[in-house]
């Protein structure tokens, strides 16, 4: 069974009603009541704010920020800002026939605030919502036919998401499936917060990352296919979370990603009024993303004088006329999201070694492979890394150090790492 709204009734009804947003048929009005209330699935707990209090509190809010626009009050945010501008956001996804939607707006809003305030925009993290809904919601009971709410989702952070490959998602209740070594792989999060204030919410959108929200979705809005969503008409569905990636105030909006796949809205997008549906009652931010440890490794320095020369491996192997002078520093044994390979360069008149991020370029260079993966731009807690070259002989040598005494001339920065092991 369907609803029976007609497309045509629903947008001269938008117009008639003076909201700035097109109705037509999309992927999602065509199913079922059944299959689109699925991809609902925020419920309060108990104590939360219901629905309808939300509702009234985005209102109030609403009002209050009016008001102090009216009397002349500015505010330092910029008056338009879009995560998906600098490449922060990551892909649409589908939560298709299950109301795993907390888990969607929790790992979108901790995937591009990790892009945000780590800048690496598309880094290439993909966290796994599977685990999230099927191996944390579930300890406590919950399903896809029972919903999640927010606190908890971003509690499971603090112990850890690993990456998508560890447990890909399908859509419908199942057994926890995440690979035995995830935590190798998990990025946890310091801590969440809820922001109430509508100045606060787009001050943190501007400078640390993006929001989870949740709010009231009426059957109008799986008629949604672009411009500014106002309630208009249609029943009362359920609850919905999401993750608000920016705003616009010219427009009064909030901008969002969905999980309902890209054929829905503005590519899986949608912009949705301020205080409507009670959007903007209260989000929930992150405070900080903590990258996997376990995939940081020490590089050892190497030292050889037959001829003169430095080495640099996450290998703690000694080979035969090699000195190993301990840790150098400290960068990543694989690929992870943000960094990039550091090659090996071998030349043999003199012998001598070089460390790249551009590969073996010239002739008389031969390349080894890659040695450990690196940034190639500063991020926090990492440094600099210099190259030296000296002439007699000629070798090279790096060092976190800016200086390494004569002879030595410092040819800058070749790469960024850690030079602990972070905590």
């Amino acid at each position: 069974m369907t609803d029976s709204i007609n497309p045509m009734q629903l947008q001269s009804a938008v117009a008639a009603a003076g909201a700035q947003w097109q109705a037509s048929e999309t992927s999602i009005s065509q199913l079922s009541t059944l299959e689109k209330r699925m991809r609902l699935g925020y419920v309060p707990a108990d104590g939360e704010p219901t629905l309808e209090e939300r509702e009234q509190a985005a209102q109030m809010n609403l009002a209050v920020m009016r008001s102090a626009i009216a009397k002349g009050q500015t505010f330092s945010y910029p008056s338009y800002y879009n995560l998906q501008d600098g490449g922060y956001v990551t892909a649409v996804k589908d939560q298709s026939s299950c109301g795993s939607c907390v888990a969607f707006g929790a790992v979108a809003t901790v995937e591009a605030t990790y892009q945000v305030q780590q800048n690496k925009p598309n880094s290439g993290i993909d966290l796994s919502e599977a685990q999230l809904f099927y191996c944390y919601a579930s300890l406590d009971g919950y399903g896809c036919g029972t919903g999640w709410w927010v606190s908890p989702a971003l509690e499971a952070f603090r112990t850890g998401v690993s990456d998508e490959s560890y447990f890909p998602y399908t859509p419908g209740d199942q057994a926890c499936a995440v690979s035995p070594d995830w935590q190798n792989q998990a990025f946890k999060i310091k801590s969440y917060r809820e922001i109430t204030d509508a100045a606060e919410m787009k001050e943190w959108l501007s400078t640390q990352g993006a929001l989870v929200a949740c709010f009231t979705v009426y059957s109008d809005f799986y008629y949604y296919s672009g411009g500014v969503y106002r309630y208009v008409s249609g029943e009362y569905e359920g609850g919905h979370c999401i993750s608000i990636v920016g705003y616009d105030d010219a427009e009064s909006c909030w901008i969002c990603k969905n999980s309902w796949g890209e054929g829905w809205g503005e590519s899986g997008f949608f912009r949705i009024g301020y205080g409507e549906c009670g959007i903007d009652a209260v989000m929930w931010a992150i405070d900080g993303v903590v990258e996997p440890l376990a995939a940081i490794a020490p590089v050892y320095e190497y030292y050889a004088t037959a001829p003169w020369r430095y080495q640099y491996s996450t290998s703690p192997d000694v080979q035969d006329s090699w000195t190993r002078l301990g840790i150098g520093f400290y960068a990543f044994a694989a690929s992870q999201p943000g960094t990039v390979p550091v090659y090996q360069c071998r030349a043999e008149s003199p012998w001598r070694y070089f460390y790249s991020t551009q590969g073996c370029i010239g002739e008389g260079w031969t390349n080894e492979g890659i040695a450990f993966y690196a940034y190639e731009t500063q991020v926090e807690n990492t440094m600099p890394v210099y190259r030296y070259v000296a002439a007699e002989p000629w070798r090279y040598q790096y060092s976190i150090h800016p200086s390494i005494g004569d002879g030595w001339t410092n040819e800058g920065v070749a790469f960024y790492v850690y030079a602990a092991r972070p905590a």
